[in-house]
């Protein structure tokens, strides 16, 4: 059985993440954490190339815009597309080392 997989340009998106003072922290499947949690990255389900950032909802709306605005032209600088999309937060239940990342829904936002 034959499976296509979508090659994602995380070079690229490594270079936007140096370039903007953060380091990639962790990467899992189409997640990508950088060294806090403020916000991370997402590669898009159809479009390889297009990348969606989510703000942790506890981030200030004045920060979300400075540091949107800072990413979006960045990613421009690595010729990669960027969205800004919705918010998330992290979740865990006590005793457990897991963390769950919940995305807000359009309708949330």
């Amino acid at each position: 059985m034959e499976q296509n997989i979508a090659l994602r340009p995380l070079g690229k998106l490594m270079n936007l993440i140096e370039s903007s003072g953060y380091q990639l922290e962790y990467q899992y499947e189409d997640l990508v954490f950088v060294n806090h949690t403020a916000f991370l990255f997402r590669f898009h389900e159809h479009d390889s190339n297009l990348v969606m950032v989510h703000f942790n909802e506890d981030c200030d709306q004045e920060s979300k815009a400075n540091l949107g605005e800072k990413l979006v032209s960045l990613a421009a600088k690595e010729a990669l597309k960027l969205s800004i999309s919705t918010d998330y937060k992290l979740t865990s239940e006590e005793g457990k080392e897991e963390v769950q990342v919940i995305f807000k829904e359009e309708s949330d936002v």
